[in-house]
């Protein structure tokens, strides 16, 4: 190894010249660069994976739809994570279109899709589903969950569950149904409020489709544990204490941080 280590020594070429003219000249790494530039740089280098994502997909619009970029994002950045972590939050706000980004995300995926919605909306999530190109599908009403247990769930890839913080509560028969329809399947939740009580509502929700003690969420691989140091944390202050709303804010900015890194 020496021997042929001296041999390439002396073939080599001195390129230190050339070396600096590159770093000096053709790298960010000059004295000529604005702070600003320098932070617009950082930004696409940490994007630039999502960035690629969302110009490889076009989405199918509904005549008279309007196109808005924000929700062509969302469904692309909803992908990335579903395809990582085998479930997604669809969490924006009441009237910002949550349906319809699902639709979108739903365009992305090969397979048979279940949405599990309240039975007012069935009609509302077909028409809308149809519109948005989308065909394999079906729709069942979250009041027949053992009806579709009984049907079988084999034949589904996705489970969509609209207003999924009706089952935030894991201590119930329709939560147990639900954990057993999405086993092994990807989940996409969808709901304006994923928190409404305590921490555990969102807990209970990631349990949907993630192992309590061997989580995919970087950073978080053990999700009981993170959520009983949290109460524990938690049981020590008043609900009126602003450290009790700090805390509660910061934790759930910390998961949705660890999902979407």
């Amino acid at each position: 190894a020496e021997m042929q280590f001296n041999k390439l020594w002396k073939e080599s070429v001195d390129i230190s010249t050339d070396f600096i003219d590159t770093i000096q000249n053709k790298t960010w790494l000059n004295d000529q660069i604005k702070p600003y530039e320098l932070y617009l740089k950082l930004i696409y280098e940490y994007l630039e994976e999502d960035i690629n994502l969302a110009d490889k997909f076009e989405p199918f619009l509904p005549d008279g739809f309007m196109k808005l970029i924000y929700q062509k994002q969302a469904a692309t950045q909803a992908k990335k994570i579903l395809d990582s972590y085998n479930g997604v939050f669809l969490a924006d706000v009441v009237g910002l279109g949550k349906t319809f980004i699902t639709a979108l995300l739903l365009q992305q995926l090969q397979g048979r899709t279940l949405v599990v919605c309240p039975p007012v909306l069935t009609e509302y999530w077909k028409g809308s589903l149809f519109d948005f190109g989308i065909r394999s599908f079906e729709v069942e009403s979250l009041g027949k969950l053992d009806h579709i247990i009984r049907k079988g769930v084999d034949r589904y890839d996705y489970i969509v569950v609209d207003e999924a913080h009706r089952f935030r509560n894991e201590r119930t028969q329709s939560y147990a149904n639900l954990l057993d329809i999405c086993r092994g399947k990807k989940v996409i939740l969808v709901t304006a409020t994923p928190l409404n009580n305590t921490v555990d509502d969102i807990f209970a929700q990631l349990k949907l489709f993630q192992a309590p003690k061997n989580s995919t969420i970087p950073g978080i691989p053990n999700l009981e544990k993170y959520f009983s140091t949290f109460r524990t944390r938690l049981a020590k202050l008043e609900k009126t204490d602003p450290e009790y709303k700090k805390l509660i804010k910061d934790t759930s900015n910390d998961i949705r941080n660890s999902i979407l890194r």
